[in-house]
């Protein structure tokens, strides 16, 4: 069985092709020389009694004016056109399909070409290259029609543009004048073209099906709002209309705990720091439905509040993705309004120690605040992805019990790939209720005294790049301190971290003369499907080293305002439209089917178009 991460890593990686094509400058340079070459050999092969002079100059204005220039005028055409309604196709994007359309037009002509030479009849060449001709017209469909949302006359433009372009030229070059041969290889064009592009259309309903059975929603629109969402930078509407029409309504908590400074307390409602803990996930990637959540979170209530804003990281796994980034503002003017009222409230001046207990393989901190128990796990420094929100919930209930009110941080500070966690397995949902449970026994033993805390933060630009796995909100440090003991919590804005790098940071911070300290991520998937690659953890791409470093150097910026306040924590519930599980892993699971179905009938559909195409050409 997968891991949520594992399921959208497979999903991920069938589209991630797309996106690793080679620089624009490489682009011209392979298709200057490519065309060169073809035009050069096929005169070679096909009038080999001229002198090799004539032979260079004739084959590579051949090459230049067949090949290369159709090349770049329907690379230009197609993105004037597909650029109207969509960023995929820039012109790199659409130069990169032209060159692909010369490979296959130039390795069939250069077929022909040894044809027509063996057996002496130049024939072979001329319909070798208008079956060429037809068959990047199939492969220009087939890819036009997967990542563009034009209507079909731009549509069969855009498809149309460089094989028209190349059969014209080479008319032209060729001095063929008759005007019924003329005809006639446009006819054979055509014929070869629209039975390949039935081909190509029958392939994509095809492999549409399994999509359109198991979720209700077109493949093809599910797949461009993907492209979509990743080459442009703006929010995902397409795909989030088609994630709003699978979800469903539901209400999922929100923790708010708010630290007040007493003098802040005299001189207005201000507040010194805000923890959040949403059991939200913050998913699928970059910009879509709910993955930045956490700063967006962040940037609204710091502007609320005048405060530092840190958003921890909920049990919550992929199907509670928001649908939209419409649920998205809701939630945050939901959290808004809750703050404001809390203003309002009864605040705590008191806090216990933090402390923490270690159940096989699981580690469980507590710590109370006021009238709050937060409670934060992780099974570092063995690997592990996110905490489903049933148990959470059931962690919850347990310290209700005994009799104090709780909130669970999924701290997801250890990852390494292909060793993760299936929490739906017994076994590992019993130990972490059972250390969740022996902590909640403990902590309430604990003394509780005044508190005291500092916040400071380093914005993500000052450390590094999204590509690199460090979100806009960087790495934030909130010192506590109580009963004599100085523990600080750690929150870096990414997707979880490299196993050992936590144990690595809590180390150097306890070298620091602070008594203890916890690691979290706020697990952002802002930072997810940058690099083409779905593990993008904290520490994967920024030396630890400098990680380290930024951790201390924003410890002792915290401890240098710390300050005794006020607590009080409320957990709210919202009512919000989600993915949902069941629909997560039929999107999925259909995507999956899908792609292995379009691998086996490409080579029959394809196989079939071409033979009848060839055949048609022969004897018509």
């Amino acid at each position: 069985m997968m891991s949520e991460r594992e399921k959208m890593k497979s999903i991920v990686s069938l589209y991630s092709r797309l996106f690793t094509l080679p620089s624009m400058k490489s682009i011209l340079i392979f298709s200057t020389i490519f065309s060169l070459f073809v035009g050069f050999v096929v005169g070679v092969l096909l009038e080999p009694e001229k002198v090799l002079t004539q032979l260079i100059i004739e084959g590579l204005l051949f090459g230049i004016i067949v090949f290369l220039l159709p090349l770049q005028v329907s690379g230009y055409v197609t993105q004037i056109i597909g650029q109207k309604r969509s960023k995929i196709l820039s012109l790199r994007r659409s130069s990169a399909i032209s060159f692909i359309s010369l490979g296959i037009l130039g390795v069939i002509c250069l077929t022909g070409a040894i044809l027509s030479k063996h057996y002496n009849n130049s024939t072979y060449f001329l319909s070798s290259f208008l079956f060429g001709a037809g068959v990047i017209v199939a492969f220009r469909l087939l890819i036009l029609q997967v990542i563009s949302r034009e209507n079909p006359i731009n549509l069969l433009t855009m498809t149309f543009s460089q094989p028209i372009l190349c059969i014209f030229f080479y008319f032209l070059v060729s001095n063929i004048s008759h005007t019924n041969l003329i005809f006639t290889g446009f006819y054979k064009f055509l014929i070869v073209s629209v039975v390949l592009m039935i081909g190509v259309i029958g392939y994509l309903r095809l492999i549409n099906t399994p999509l359109v059975t198991m979720t209700g929603i077109d493949g093809l629109t599910f797949f461009r709002g993907f492209l979509i969402e990743w080459a442009e930078e703006a929010e995902g509407e397409e795909l989030e209309k088609l994630f709003s029409q699978l979800g469903f309504e539901t209400n999922l908590p929100i923790s708010v705990t708010v630290f007040r400074s007493l003098e802040q307390t005299k001189e207005g409602d201000e507040f010194k720091a805000l923890l959040i803990i949403p059991s939200i996930h913050p998913g699928p990637f970059k910009h879509t439905c709910s993955s930045d959540l956490p700063y967006k979170i962040c940037e609204h209530l710091e502007k609320q509040t005048k405060s530092m804003v840190f958003v921890a990281h909920g049990p919550s796994t992929h199907g509670l993705n928001l649908a939209s980034s419409e649920g998205k503002r809701k939630v945050i003017t939901e959290i808004s309004k809750n703050v404001e009222k809390m203003k309002e409230q009864r605040f705590y001046s008191n806090a216990s120690k933090f402390l923490r207990v270690i159940e096989e393989d699981f580690t469980i901190g507590a710590q109370i605040f006021g009238n709050f128990c937060i409670l934060s796990a992780t099974r570092a420094p063995k690997a592990m992805d996110d905490i489903p929100f049933e148990i959470g919930e059931e962690i919850i209930e347990k310290a209700a019990i005994n009799g104090v009110n709780a909130s669970v941080i999924d701290l997801h500070n250890s990852l390494e790939k292909e060793k993760k966690l299936i929490f739906k397995s017994r076994e590992a949902a019993n130990s972490i209720k059972k250390a969740a449970s022996n902590a909640i026994e403990k902590i309430l033993k604990e003394k509780m005294s005044t508190l005291k805390i500092g916040v400071a933060r380093i914005h993500g630009k000052q450390i590094g790049e999204l590509e690199e796995g460090i979100g806009e909100m960087g790495i934030s440090a909130m010192v506590v301190e109580t009963q004599e003991q100085r523990m600080v919590y750690v929150l870096v804005d990414g997707n979880n971290m490299v196993r050992g790098l936590r144990e690595k940071i809590i180390s150097k911070l306890i070298e620091n003369e602070f008594d203890s300290a916890e690691v979290m991520t706020t697990d952002s998937h802002t930072v997810n499907a940058v690099s083409l690659d779905v593990y993008n953890p904290v520490g994967k791409f920024i030396s630890h080293e400098t990680i380290i470093n930024c951790v201390t150097d924003v410890a002792a910026k915290a401890l240098e305002n710390i300050e005794q306040v006020e607590v009080l924590t409320n957990r709210m519930w919202v009512k919000c439209k989600i993915v949902g599980e069941n629909n997560i892993n039929n999107l999925i699971q259909g995507t999956r089917i899908s792609s292995k179905l379009a691998k086996r009938a490409a080579p029959l559909i394809f196989g079939l178009s071409g033979l009848l195409s060839l055949v048609l050409l022969m004897i018509i």
